[in-house]
């Protein structure tokens, strides 16, 4: 289905029993990741188990035959790695049930207990150092800085969007302040469908107000309907928005055309 995508395209397979429900994940990360990102993406996750397996195995074994044991005075690294395996493996059990990893502080504590296996793995096989060059270390200096540059650009600019979208649930409807916190966050992000729809969403509810300008806003709701549309073609709701507006402004033609869409996006 796309990232972020599994909420959009559940009501194609839901049971018809479930009407009002909006998952936005399924209660197993495995299955949403499936589902998300397709076997690619499944597969990339099995990789990292099964490393964090064969690092687990590899420091079990190596510190086991060094004598490495837990009242030991000399280090305190199969400690680290039994702790650091026992929390990968709760997560990954977890996982089954819930959907955790979409949490991004929950999803970063994994991380650094897979990094702390990793470190040992590499630290006790000489296999896996490597000493690069002036060049190398500027290129990675700058892979590194451009990097956490941009991930504190994203989170930056995620922040302000949502800070916008919550002034915007704030506002009222009939000031210009509601249009213009809309507009402020499609600028922000201009690739959040949700933010299109609810734009469309405004303009459609001023022509449903029936004053004389109804087929103008009209015909601007089904403009920003057709841009939250080609971002996001599974959301069942934009063609029966469409179909509506089209219906109240007396243009039938496509009425048809966006129903069929509809209840084929959502049959149940």
């Amino acid at each position: 289905a796309g990232p972020a995508h599994y909420d959009h395209v559940f009501p194609q397979y839901r049971p018809a029993n479930l009407q009002k429900i909006s998952p936005e994940f399924a209660h197993n990360d495995y299955l949403n990741t499936l589902a998300d990102y397709g076997l690619i993406g499944a597969l990339l996750i099995l990789l990292a188990i099964v490393t964090a397996e064969l690092g687990f195995r590899y420091g079990w074994k190596k510190f086991r035959r060094d004598g490495d044991t837990l009242d030991s005075a000399r280090s305190n690294r199969l400690a680290l790695i039994i702790g650091a395996s026992a929390g990968i493996t709760v997560a990954l059990t977890h996982a089954l049930v819930d959907y955790n990893f979409h949490v991004p502080a929950y999803a970063l504590l994994v991380v650094f207990l897979l990094a702390l296996l990793a470190i040992f793995w590499r630290t006790d096989n000489a296999r896996w150092w490597w000493q690069p060059k002036t060049a190398g270390k500027i290129f990675l200096t700058l892979f590194c800085v451009l990097s956490a540059a941009g991930f504190v650009w994203h989170g930056h600019k995620r922040q302000v969007e949502t800070n916008l979208l919550l002034r915007w649930k704030k506002a009222d409807i009939n000031k210009p302040e509601y249009l213009e916190l809309l507009q402020a966050a499609r600028a922000v992000e201009p690739k959040n469908s949700r933010t299109l729809y609810k734009i469309a969403e405004y303009y459609r509810a001023g022509s449903w107000a029936g004053y004389d300008n109804y087929q103008e806003e009209g015909r601007r709701a089904l403009e920003w309907y057709a841009l939250a549309a080609a971002l996001n073609p599974h959301d069942s709701y934009i063609p029966m928005r469409q179909a509506m507006t089209l219906s109240w402004i007396a243009a039938l033609k496509d009425v048809k055309m966006y129903l069929e869409r509809a209840e084929k996006l959502n049959p149940k």
